[in-house]
């Protein structure tokens, strides 16, 4: 992630069989679609990988005694440094860390596309149905806890009256992705996006349909087995894809959550940060942040009520990297300190303590 991506720098990779590798803790939940989009990541690659299961809403202790406001799911410490939003753990993890068995890497075709526009189309598709294809018994009279709490991360209602307007654009949308992939990708036959394997491809466009499937968004929006055939058996077999990868990676374990916690924010008192070192300070950043500044870094979408606050390590052209105190907890016996979040800069806001 640092350095120009034009001029070919040397990369620093670690493997699981290294004794250098970090220690990968990853928060999430289980019905999460963003999450999931990342367990089939850590999966795919076997990466060795704590798993915290959070509250589907807020508050979460784990990330309340790290320091951490920002309320998406999913988050990976790695070490003592906590990285947000699902395409840069991905993209940290794969490029300094976990190089092998490549998943976006595999090819300029895919890395390219993925790099460049999936996440944000994705993001978007996402944010467009999730907002209104959710059926009625998401509503705030079915599951009020759950539907106040989503209503504060969207900044909107759920299951409830929406404008038909953008919930026909919702619609529209998913027909076009179903009829895209039955049309043009599957259309000689074959069993997956880019030929006979499964790949990040698959994944990539899968999770979002996968959630839609889990919450009867598919059906409100038009796409049936009937109208796309290919599309669901494609579904199909991704889930089963999905499931085998989860199956077949030994190397997820489980951890008490005041222990994780406690040994991230001690790591973080050691001065583990095997990432953030890696981090090369850009002086002339678009944005004007100085190293040492204190800011606050929120989504300018959704969860964007909820800032996180600390001094800035360093930022480049992709991500800001900030050092926030952890209070720990003193009635879990769990010693104060610190820990590094890392931000993309893409869809959020950085603002600084002057201007808080």
């Amino acid at each position: 992630m640092g350095g120009d991506p034009g001029t070919a720098t040397p990369r620093t990779f670690y493997t699981h069989k290294n004794t250098m590798a970090p220690t990968v803790t990853f928060f999430h939940y289980n019905e999460s679609p963003v999450a999931n989009r990342t367990r089939i990541f850590l999966n795919f690659k076997k990466i060795p990988y704590v798993s915290l299961l959070q509250r589907l809403v807020l508050p979460r202790p784990d990330l309340q005694k790290l320091g951490i406001n920002y309320r998406r799911i999913p988050l990976c410490a790695i070490g003592s440094d906590v990285v947000v939003e699902a395409s840069l753990i991905m993209s940290e993890l794969e490029t300094h860390f976990f190089p092998a068995p490549e998943y976006f890497n595999a090819n300029l075709v895919t890395e390219g596309v993925f790099k460049t526009t999936n996440d944000q189309v994705a993001m978007t598709r996402f944010g467009l149905a999730v907002t209104n294809l959710f059926p009625p018994e998401f509503s705030a009279a079915a599951m009020p806890e759950f539907a106040k709490d989503r209503e504060d991360f969207l900044s909107a209602k759920i299951g409830g009256n929406v404008d038909e307007t953008i919930k026909n654009q919702a619609k529209i949308e998913m027909q076009q992705l179903a009829d895209t992939i039955e049309n043009f990708h599957l259309r000689d036959g074959r069993d997956y996006l880019l030929g006979s394997e499964f790949s990040a491809a698959d994944a990539e466009y899968a999770w979002i349909p996968l959630f839609l499937i889990f919450i009867g968004g598919l059906e409100q929006a038009g796409v049936t087995a009937e109208a796309f055939p290919k599309f669901f058996a494609w579904i199909d077999r991704v889930q089963d894809k999905v499931e085998d990868l989860k199956d077949s990676n030994p190397n997820i374990t489980e951890e008490p959550h005041n222990e994780a916690v406690a040994r991230i924010i001690k790591g973080g008192n050691a001065g583990d940060f095997p990432l953030s070192k890696l981090l090369k300070h850009d002086e002339n950043n678009i944005l004007g942040i100085k190293q040492g500044e204190v800011v606050s870094v929120v989504p300018l979408d959704t969860g964007k009520n909820h800032p996180t606050k600390g001094s800035v390590v360093g930022i480049d052209r992709y991500k800001i990297v900030i050092e926030v105190p952890s209070p720990g907890s003193e009635k879990d016996g769990i010693e104060s300190g610190k820990v590094r979040v890392h931000f993309p800069l893409k869809g959020y806001k950085v603002q600084k303590e002057s201007k808080l």
